[in-house]
């Protein structure tokens, strides 16, 4: 892939910036909870390097947000962002947003390809970044196998009936669903280049090591102590883990690319006849419900076995086109410890 235009020479900014601001781009299913919950594990860990962290619900009543995803606000986005990074940067001297829909949702895939809003919602960004050159902008993104991926994204868009764009399997033309064309839109607003990750990798990671490759593509340093982080995704990993052994028709959750809620759906099921009506009420439903995407009934889709052939043919040449991509880390970020 071409390089991207630089904002401004890497090795001065990364060397002079006294605040650092890592944003997350949560798409659809491609382990944006695991990233959150491992995260949000370590926020007390990395506190000495005063890092900040913040999720979909902080940025709620943001007018800066708002607007950055396309949305009309009375108030100035411009003041509302200075408000906030001036907050911010009493706080730490890092700020990492792990935002889901950032770039989009799948209610907007109409035909023109993987997130078509992505660069116009970046740029506005880049826009509010433009009066503060000292920040450090830092873009890290998930994606998946293209099939699964537009699977996942049609069985949740059904759910929606009339309401849903891309409704018809049959009309994908895989030609315009590529992850290098949307890398490339990222890539093109924002100035730099973005840190990608395949998810089908991250469940082959053990806690330790998803961690630590987790906080090298932030450019963040490793705590000193992780042994006390549990299993690849914290709670939502620790009961299916005691359990597996003496409950059947687990498979699903064991498949490395399934999804949260795909996992949540053959988890209830297995649990259900294992467990006595108080307890499902009392201790399993209520887990389910706080660990797995309320969407966890979408109904299934199965694509067409030669579209399935052809996305993975995209996806196959998507993952060698952005290979340096995927292997990639930020320059590490110095001097954060605090004075």
């Amino acid at each position: 892939m071409p390089e991207p235009p630089s904002r401004e020479p890497e090795t001065r900014r990364t060397a002079a910036a006294p605040f650092v601001l890592c944003l997350h781009l949560g798409a659809h299913r491609t382990g944006t909870t695991l990233v959150q919950n491992r995260i949000a594990a370590l926020h007390g860990r990395l506190g000495r390097e005063r890092f900040s962290f913040a999720q979909n619900q902080d940025l709620k009543g943001q007018p800066w947000a708002f607007w950055c995803r396309g949305r009309k606000v009375e108030a100035d986005p411009q003041a509302d962002f200075e408000r906030h990074l001036a907050v911010w940067r009493k706080t730490g001297r890092v700020l990492l947003i792990s935002a889901e829909d950032f770039i989009g949702t799948t209610a907007m895939f109409d035909g023109r390809g993987l997130y078509p809003e992505a660069g116009t919602r970046i740029r506005r960004l880049m826009r509010l970044l433009s009066a503060h050159p000292e920040v450090d902008l830092r873009l890290v993104m998930h994606i998946r196998r293209t099939s699964d991926f537009l699977a996942s994204c049609l069985a949740q868009e059904a759910a929606k009936g009339r309401r849903a764009r891309l409704r018809d399997p049959s009309r994908i033309d895989p030609a315009q669903f590529r992850w290098s064309d949307l890398v490339a839109s990222i890539e093109a607003a924002a100035g730099q280049r973005l840190v990608l990750r395949d998810f089908a990798d991250l469940p082959r990671l053990g806690g330790r090591a998803y961690t630590t490759d987790l906080l090298a593509a932030f450019g963040l340093p490793e705590p000193t102590r992780l042994q006390g982080l549990g299993p690849l995704g914290g709670a939502v990993d620790a009961l299916p883990a005691r359990i597996a052994d003496r409950i059947p028709g687990l498979g699903p959750w064991r498949r490395p690319n399934a999804s949260l809620s795909t996992r949540g759906v053959a988890l209830a099921d297995a649990m259900r006849s294992h467990v006595d009506a108080q307890t499902w009420a009392q201790v399993v439903r209520p887990f389910l419900s706080r660990h797995f995407s309320a969407r966890t009934g979408d109904p299934a889709v199965t694509l067409d076995p030669s579209l399935v052939a052809a996305l993975d043919g995209t996806w196959t040449s998507d993952r060698a086109v952005l290979a340096d991509r995927l292997a990639a880390r930020h320059p590490p970020i110095r001097s954060i410890a605090r004075p």
